[in-house]
């Protein structure tokens, strides 16, 4: 069974975005949302695939949507920090990383990796290097972090100590610090110093979803099938216990914080307390694949069908603004034949130039 590269319930997955960022003017903003789908539906007409592939929208321009992959079952992975490229799997290739460069319109396969499956992916923060977990021949097949340097080419595995296999890669902001899900026996957290390997991982226990603010690293503990949320102080080592409604996706700024209870996702507002439900009006299921903007005050998100486009368990794709409620379909008049295998990857701002 294909193992996704990101998981879909990412409430689990603490996704904290407050650091270091301010916002952008969006008007002078060039912004693209990629996805996945076996193809797209409209009142008009429908372009559906015998396998999902990878799509790209211009969210200013809704009716410039491209079909960027063409293989087996491919995945949305990341955006490159500049966004100017965004990775992307491919089941179906012995190269299973593939990276699109929206300038250039152009597709290059990851490093060769001799047909081993990359099981995560992710750029650091300031673009000179990428981490990726994938099977090591020299240890039974364990699966290990590996770092790749951008601009030398060399590669460097991280994990040698492990005996069991690595999951899901999480920069701190600075990227200094990978915090990273394995399993020893039990399911816990290991943060790594990517640049002094002699310096231990430091471990904490039952820890299954993370993410970075500031100098902290946010992480949740499961018992039973109640979550518990923490931060861990990487320059003290204190544990500080958070209550429940720190158990969500932040907007970039804070402000804002998405969290899942009873199948609905609400929205919080960190200033007010007020609370609201997300959701389109339009449609008319349960909304998953939540993505917050990194340069504005919009969350986006995929929605089932309404009734009026025939799809396979498909739906939309809308963006909401926050500051105005104002709701809009990222593809304009198109829906999703299925919906998306991975997250929705929002990119970051490549700001044109001004006039």
């Amino acid at each position: 069974m294909y193992v996704r590269l990101v998981i879909i319930g990412v409430f689990i997955l603490l996704s904290i975005r407050a650091e270091n960022k301010t916002l952008v003017n969006t008007n002078n903003c060039e912004s693209y949302i990629a996805f996945d789908t076996l193809g797209l539906v409209n009142s008009q007409k429908a372009e559906i695939n015998t396998s999902t592939n990878v799509y790209l929208a211009d969210i200013k321009n809704s009716a410039n949507i491209n079909q960027i992959s063409a293989f087996e079952e491919d995945t949305f992975i990341d955006w490159s920090p500049d966004g100017y490229q965004f990775a992307y799997s491919s089941i179906g290739q012995d190269d299973n990383i593939f990276i699109y460069n929206i300038i250039l319109k152009t597709t290059t396969p990851f490093i060769p990796i001799g047909g081993n499956f990359v099981f995560d992916f992710s750029w650091s923060p300031n673009g000179t290097k990428i981490a990726y977990i994938t099977s090591n021949s020299e240890s039974d097949n364990t699966d290990h972090l590996y770092l790749l340097d951008v601009d030398g080419g060399t590669r460097r595995n991280l994990t040698p100590m492990l005996n069991i296999d690595a999951r899901f890669i999480d920069w701190s902001p600075d990227s200094q610090l990978i915090a990273l899900r394995v399993g020893i026996p039990i399911s816990a957290t290991l943060i790594i110093d990517v640049e002094n390997q002699h310096i231990p991982p430091i471990i904490l226990e039952d820890g299954i979803g993370f993410d970075w603010l500031g100098d902290m690293l946010v992480f949740s503990r499961i018992q039973g099938e109640d979550y518990s949320y923490y931060t861990y102080n990487i320059n003290n080592g204190e544990v500080i216990e958070l209550s429940e409604n720190m158990g969500g996706v932040w907007s970039f700024d804070g402000k804002y914080m998405a969290y899942y209870e009873n199948d609905e996702i609400y929205i919080r507002n960190s200033d007010t307390d007020e609370i609201e439900t997300l959701r389109s009006n339009i449609g008319n299921g349960y909304i998953s694949n939540i993505v917050w903007s990194p340069y504005s005050l919009e969350i986006v998100f995929f929605e089932p069908e309404v009734d009026e486009i025939e799809t396979q368990d498909g739906g939309y794709i809308y963006i909401k603004n926050l500051e105005t409620g104002e709701v809009r379909n990222a593809l304009g008049d198109y829906a999703l034949y299925t919906a998306p295998l991975g997250s929705l990857g929002w990119s970051p701002c490549i700001e044109e130039p001004e006039s």
